[in-house]
C-alpha cells in the first residue's frame, strides 16, 4: 500500500516512521527544506499534562496522560539518539492557593505531582533566590528539541524504506469521483492509496477546492530563544507566574510566550525582564531570536486523526499539542 504524508513536521515525521515499521510504502512531502523552519521547529518542547483540564475534560486529560507515557516508550524503542530529557517541572503561581488547588486537582486526576518545600525548591532551582511558599514538582516532564526529533524520524523512516522529499509543497490534491489518488507538486505528480494531511494550518488550503471546509484554525504563539551572560544550571522546566522556561543542552534558553497583541521586540524585551528578575544571577540576558507559529488547533477540540467521510484515500492527521500527541494518536 502506498501512502504519501503531506508534511515533515512532527507529526508527519511521526506518522511517517509508523508507518514504515509496519511495512507500508510510504512518501513524505515536505514544502520546506530539513532544517525545519515551522511550527515544529519554534515549539517549546515541554512534554507535559499540565495545560490539560482534570476536571472538565476527563477524556481529553487521560488521553494526554497516556500520551507523555507514550513518549517514554518511543524514547526506548528509538534509542540513545532520541533527543528528550526527563528534566521534570517546576510550577506555582502568584497565589499559593491556586498552587495547591492545581496539585490537588491533577493528583486526583492521578498524575504524579507533589507539593515541595522550601528547601527542594532551592535544590531544584538554586538559581532562583525568591522561593514562593507553594510550588509544585512534576517528576515525569520531559524536554524534547521537537526540529531534531523530527529530523531523526524522518531518517529512521528512510531506514525502513519511506522516501523522504524536501522543497515538495503540495499545490493540490488528485480526486478522481470520490477518491483521492495523489497530489500534485511543482515538481510533479505523486500517486498513492492513501494520502494523509500532516500539515497544520496548511490542510484548509488543500481541503476547500474539494468543497470541504477547513477544520484546522491558527493560534500563534512565540518562542524566544535567549542566553544569560552568566552560565545558569537550569535543570528543570520552570513555570511561574509571568514566564516559563526551559535550559537547552547548549546553555541557551527557551521561553513561550502569548502575543498578546505585542510585537516581536516587546515580546523579547518583556521575556528578559521577566527572566532577569527570576534569575538575577545571570548577569543580563541576550535575545538570540524570536519567533512566531502559528499552531494548528481543531476547531473541534479533537484531534485529527482519522479519514475523511466524504472521499475515500484522504485522512487527516493534525493536533494541538502535536508535539505532546502525536506519537500516540497515530495509534
Amino acid at each position: 500500500m502506498k501512502v504519501i504524508v503531506v508534511g515533515a513536521g512532527f507529526c508527519g515525521s511521526v506518522l511517517a516512521y509508523r508507518l514504515a515499521r509496519v511495512g507500508l510504502d510510504v512518501q513524505v512531502l515536505e514544502a520546506g527544506v530539513p532544517e525545519l523552519d515551522n511550527v515544529t521547529a519554534h515549539s517549546m518542547g515541554w512534554i507535559n499534562v499540565f495545560n490539560a483540564n482534570a476536571l472538565d475534560d476527563v477524556a481529553g486529560y487521560r488521553f494526554r496522560q497516556d500520551a507523555v507515557r507514550d513518549h517514554a516508550r518511543l524514547a526506548a524503542e528509538l534509542g540513545a539518539a532520541w533527543p528528550i530529557r526527563k528534566t521534570g517541572a517546576v510550577v506555582w503561581q502568584d497565589d499559593p492557593a491556586q498552587t495547591q488547588t492545581f496539585v490537588e486537582q491533577h493528583q486526583a486526576a492521578g498524575t504524579r505531582i507533589e507539593r515541595i518545600a522550601e528547601a527542594d525548591f532551592t535544590r531544584l532551582l538554586p538559581s532562583v533566590p525568591a522561593v514562593p511558599s507553594e510550588a509544585a514538582f512534576l517528576p515525569d516532564d520531559m524536554a524534547l528539541e521537537p526540529g531534531e526529533a523530527a529530523r531523526l524520524l524522518c531518517s529512521r523512516a528512510e531506514g525502513l524504506g519511506a522516501q523522504i522529499t524536501y522543497g515538495a509543497g503540495v499545490q493540490k490534491l488528485v480526486v478522481s469521483g470520490d477518491r483521492v489518488s495523489g497530489v500534485e507538486t511543482a515538481n510533479g505528480h505523486y500517486s498513492a492509496d492513501a494520502v494523509v494531511l500532516a500539515c497544520g494550518t496548511a490542510c484548509g488550503s488543500l481541503l476547500r477546492p474539494l468543497g470541504l471546509e477547513d477544520p484546522v484554525d491558527g493560534s500563534p504563539a512565540a518562542l524566544v530563544r535567549l542566553r544569560s551572560n552568566h552560565p545558569l544550571n537550569i535543570g528543570p522546566i520552570v513555570c511561574a507566574p509571568r514566564v516559563e522556561v526551559r535550559q537547552r543542552p547548549d546553555g541557551t534558553l527557551m521561553s513561550a510566550a502569548s502575543l498578546k497583541g505585542r510585537s516581536d521586540a516587546r515580546i523579547g524585551r518583556d521575556t528578559v525582564r521577566a527572566l532577569e528578575d527570576l534569575f538575577p544571577a545571570s548577569g543580563g540576558l541576550e535575545v538570540l531570536e524570536t519567533r512566531i507559529a502559528n499552531r494548528p488547533v481543531s476547531r473541534s477540540g479533537e484531534p485529527l486523526k482519522g479519514p475523511v467521510a466524504s472521499f475515500r484515500g484522504l485522512w487527516l492527521f493534525a493536533m494541538h499539542p502535536g508535539l505532546i500527541l502525536a506519537p500516540y494518536a497515530r495509534a
